[in-house]
């Protein structure tokens, strides 16, 4: 996902299509730094969303990354802090 506006109290919900599991999740900020967001997954198309915590998005123009606690087939990202730019967000699985 390239650039985006990442207003306050909004969310991001990104599923996988085929049921690939998300196991690592990368982005870099445009224009702000120390963003808290609460991140949600949900271990299969069928699951309930669980809370995992609070990540922080901290470097601006600088990749940073988080390790699920467990593979899951979605991942919501809510912006519990400020208005922002995300420049790239990206999901891998453990291939």
């Amino acid at each position: 996902m390239t650039e985006f506006e990442f207003p306050y109290y909004t969310y991001l919900e990104l599923e996988s299509c085929d049921e690939t599991e998300i196991t690592e999740i990368y982005w870099y900020l445009l224009n702000q730094q120390n963003v808290t967001c609460m991140l949600e997954i949900q271990k299969n198309p069928s699951a309930d969303w669980v809370q995992v915590q609070d990540i922080t998005l901290n470097n601006v123009f600088l990749w940073d990354s988080y390790s699920l606690p467990y593979p899951a087939t979605g991942i919501r990202i809510t912006n519990t802090t400020k208005d922002t730019r995300i420049g790239e967000l990206v999901f891998t699985d453990a291939d």
